[in-house]
């Protein structure tokens, strides 16, 4: 199965793919009690199989998004489109 997800990561081409996610916490599984966390707006680029993903904005904002982010005990993206079935001796993709 390795083999198979590495020559897959292998052959793709250059891509740049934008992602709005929004996020939310509540204790109910129905929904009602719900609050919206945040909705970020990633962009995430993978070049000569070099992975760099960035948020771009939050909440529709993009000044210092970073800061914008609903912290917690809350699912964080990343990593996603391939990265993590790439060999472990495959250097990380600069910032």
């Amino acid at each position: 199965m390795q083999k198979a997800a590495l020559a897959y990561a292998h052959r793709l081409r250059n891509f740049t793919c934008t992602r709005l996610l929004t996020r939310s916490a509540g204790s109910s599984p129905d929904g009602p009690r719900w609050k919206r966390l945040d909705t970020q707006e990633s962009v995430t680029e993978d070049v000569d199989h070099k992975q760099h993903s960035e948020i771009v904005k939050v909440n529709g904002e993009t000044f210092d998004p970073a800061k914008r982010i609903e912290r917690g005990p809350y699912f964080t993206p990343g990593g996603e489109f391939g990265s993590m079935i790439q060999s472990p001796r495959r250097p990380p993709a600069r910032k």
